[in-house]
């Protein structure tokens, strides 16, 4: 609850991947949801499921986002959960091929984030980023993937800095891979990019791969103690909406069942 006594409100794109899906349901028990997504159908589950307010919205056509955008009085958090990872290499993609991962993965997270950055700064709300390892080091076969979550983790780096003096949280979560329907691939260990400001327990494994701006304050050991005790989760998910998604990305990644 907001010091007024009602629920914060939260955005997630991408609500009908696995991930985003995950989230839905997570945020939900907290939030008041916006669940934006392409299928209708879908959406309209996951609405049944959660008692979110379904957008039937392509994130990628500016008017349609500002239109629906307008509508909103406040928001508390904003979580850009959609993306796709289609297999390129450099002699295989196309201009085309570019523009389009380009424009679902980093112009369109850019954008939504420009249109309710003013709703963000009044409540001190906290942007999520779901990123990739692809966002710190290069996966073979994905060079249009790759680059494209470099330019989004660079571009939430940027967004933390530049929204500081606002008090806005800017947070990068890179979970381990999941099914569509949010349960594990593989397990593998939760690779969680947490980058956060420091003013909430970061699990271990969260650490940016440089050194922190000035603004943050370097994890504890305490923070970066593993997500793999129910007490340890708990604690997270009560720490933050972010920690709230790592935990449940953490969950259905399998990586909460064993060890980092």
């Amino acid at each position: 609850m907001t010091a007024s006594g009602v629920r914060p409100q939260a955005l997630v794109t991408g609500a009908t991947g696995g991930m985003g899906g995950e989230i839905v349901r997570e945020l939900s028990r907290t939030h008041d949801v916006i669940a934006v997504g392409r299928s209708a159908d879908a959406l309209s589950e996951l609405a049944r499921q959660t008692g979110a307010t379904p957008w039937v919205l392509d994130i990628t056509d500016a008017e349609a986002l500002a239109a629906r955008t307008a509508e909103l009085t406040r928001l508390d958090v904003l979580v850009h959960g959609a993306a796709i990872a289609a297999v390129h290499t450099t002699e295989t993609a196309r201009p085309e091929d570019w523009e389009r991962q380009f424009a679902i993965n980093v112009f369109a997270p850019a954008e939504l984030t420009r249109q309710v950055l003013p709703l963000l700064r009044e409540s001190r709300g906290t942007v999520v980023f779901i990123g990739s390892g692809a966002g710190t080091r290069p996966v073979p076969g994905h060079a249009i993937y790759t680059a494209s979550k470099h330019a989004l983790r660079g571009f939430a780096d940027v967004l933390r800095i530049d929204e500081q003096r606002h008090r806005v949280r800017v947070v990068t979560l890179a979970p381990g891979q999941t099914g569509r329907n949010g349960h594990p691939v593989r397990a593998r260990a939760l690779h969680q990019a947490v980058v956060g400001r420091g003013d909430g327990p970061v699990p271990r494994g969260c650490l940016p791969r440089r050194p922190p701006h000035r603004h943050r304050r370097a994890p504890s050991g305490r923070d970066r103690a593993p997500l793999t005790s129910p007490a340890r989760r708990e604690e997270v998910a009560n720490s933050s909406p972010a920690g709230q998604i790592a935990v449940r990305l953490c969950a259905a990644s399998g990586a909460c069942r064993r060890s980092h």
